[in-house]
């Protein structure tokens, strides 16, 4: 019995160990170049809202990896603050910040809470401008995704462990029959 308890143990940590840890930064920029009406009515060649996604890293699986940071900052002008919109993975809306004295902006957001329920599909974006006919537009220049995350390599056993283990069940399979022939 204590050798069967014995070999259970030995099992237990070889397929048991957690994978090896491996803290990983992914960036992903687009170019947008876009403009954007901040008249309720805009003209007819410019639009209201703009969508664009992000990609996310071949590798990144939930609950597998770990995020331990995750921003998105867009750059733009004119950008007047009143209530133009960001809406990050269909989860949260913000705001873009104001230009104030200079015409370019950089918006940073926190989108580290976008990923704890993550199906692994690229991160959409949905910028909407709102204004009145004064504000007349925006420029949308480029979004910059970094995502800081901790990639978790799922244990694999190797084919000779599985070969050693088969052989190590087949001689205590053995041993036990053969005990019981014995004993009996």
């Amino acid at each position: 019995m204590r050798h069967i308890l014995m070999f259970l143990c030995i099992v237990a940590l070889l397929l048991g160990r957690v994978g090896n840890v491996n803290a990983l930064t992914f960036t992903d920029t687009q170019i947008l170049n876009k403009m954007l009406s901040e008249d309720p009515n805009p003209p007819f060649d410019l639009l209201n809202t703009y969508a664009y996604t992000h990609k996310t890293p071949t590798d990144f699986q939930i609950p597998w990896d770990t995020v331990t940071s995750a921003t998105l900052e867009i750059t733009g002008y004119w950008i007047d603050g009143n209530d133009d919109t960001v809406e990050i993975g269909g989860q949260s809306s913000e705001r873009l910040m104001p230009a104030g004295t200079k015409p370019q902006t950089v918006s940073s957001f926190d989108v580290f809470n976008t990923f704890s329920p993550w199906f692994g599909t690229p991160l959409e974006v949905v910028i909407t401008a709102h204004g009145t006919h004064d504000d007349e537009s925006l420029i949308l220049l480029n979004s910059t995704l970094t995502i800081e995350y901790e990639n978790q390599v799922a244990p694999v056993p190797e084919p000779s462990t599985i070969l050693l283990l088969g052989a190590g069940l087949l001689g205590l399979t053995g041993f036990r029959r053969k005990r019981f022939r014995t004993e009996g």
